[in-house]
């Protein structure tokens, strides 16, 4: 069950796109009146945001232009997730593609935490859980 994992050891992972001149297409006002919004003439990137989040709070998180890629994840889970493990960390992710490029799980149980795939059917199954961490 999750409840042999500690809390305090559970790490999320997740990730999130935005575009600066995303604007609303629909909107409220009093009656008679205009509703009014400004957003930027050019259409600008892509920004992905990925970050870890634990009891504590973010450990860690990278901001970069354009989509993820197993590049991108791999350096994120590399460089800035890592030095922030401990052992018996235990690292959730959802099953996204890119989070399966060589080299990502190595690293991570390189430090002693363990790493869980969640399932795309099931996401908070307490089995998965417990069969990993």
């Amino acid at each position: 069950m999750i409840t042999q994992v500690e809390a305090k050891d559970l790490v999320f992972i997740d990730e999130a796109g935005v575009n600066l001149a995303m604007a609303r297409l629909y909107a409220r006002a009093l009656q008679g009146h205009r509703a009014y919004s400004h957003r930027p003439q050019n259409r600008g990137k892509n920004q992905t945001i990925i970050g870890a989040l634990t009891l504590d709070g973010i450990i860690a998180a990278l901001t970069f232009e354009g989509g993820t890629d197993g590049r991108a994840f791999q350096t994120f889970v590399q460089q800035v997730l890592v030095p922030n493990l401990w052992k018996g960390a235990c690292v959730v992710m959802d099953n996204f593609s890119s989070h399966k490029v060589d080299g990502i799980a190595q690293a991570i149980e390189a430090v002693g935490a363990k790493l869980v795939y969640l399932s795309l059917l099931n996401h908070f199954r307490k089995s998965k859980f417990s069969q990993k961490c």
